[in-house]
Parts: structure tokens; C-alpha cells; sequence
């Protein structure tokens, strides 16, 4: 249920975009550590966390907005909370170009094209 929800922060956003990015980034897991960044490497932003795989300082760019659409009040904790971080990626795809240019908008969430199309033939399935 959190999904659908999730994805009307972005409106028209489909959600199996939120639930396949959730499946590749951490296969659903909202404690998930990613690997070392190694040009990150020694700060904050030296691993994407959470089950959204978002860097902090990326988060925090959202952590305000998505307090005030979830009531939760959780700031960067957020980062590790499931429908917190759901939400900050349907807001981050929004700014990034979705609904209208979905592919663009994959493309800043993750800066590869093997990661778009994974992402979109498995909402599509």
C-alpha cells in the first residue's frame, strides 16, 4: 500500500517504478548499506543507504518535504524508514524530470543506462 501512495508525491509517476527501484537498489530492505563510493569515500556520502539507496546528501535535500507528506517528523533519519524513502525517490524523480521523461528522470537516480533499463521492464512486468 505504501507504494501507491508514495508515488502520488510525483503525480502520474507509475508505482511499479517505486517498487522496481526498491527491488534492484536493496531488494526491499530499508536497512541496506550500499558498497564504498570510493570518490566519496571519507564522507557522509561514502555509501547510498536505506532501501531507496539514497546518499545523505541527497536525502537531505528531501527530509523536510518528506516529514511534512508522511507526519513522521523523522529528518535524516528517514533515510532507513520504507514509506520515508519511498517517498523521497517519487519527489527526486519528479524534480528529475518524471512522469514526462521517465528515462532522464531513471538516469539521475542511478547515472547508467543497463539501470534504466532494468528499472523499466521490471515495472513493465
Amino acid at each position: 500500500a505504501m507504494l501507491p501512495r508514495a508515488a502520488v508525491a510525483c503525480p502520474g509517476l507509475p508505482w511499479p517504478i517505486l517498487a522496481a527501484i526498491a527491488r534492484i537498489e536493496s531488494d526491499f530492505t530499508p536497512g541496506a548499506v550500499g558498497p564504498l563510493i570510493e570518490r566519496f569515500a571519507g564522507t557522509e556520502d561514502a555509501h547510498a543507504l536505506g532501501m531507496m539507496q539514497f546518499l545523505p546528501s541527497t536525502y537531505r535535500g528531501y527530509a523536510g518535504l518528506v516529514d511534512g507528506l508522511t507526519g513522521k517528523s523523522l529528518g535524516m533519519a528517514g533515510i532507513w524508514d520504507a514509506e520515508a524513502s519511498l517517498y523521497a525517490a517519487a519527489l527526486y524523480l519528479c524534480d528529475s524530470g518524471a512522469p514526462g521523461d521517465l528515462q532522464r528522470a531513471l538516469f539521475a537516480y542511478n547515472n547508467a543506462q543497463w539501470y534504466v533499463d532494468e528499472v523499466l521492464a521490471m515495472a513493465a512486468r
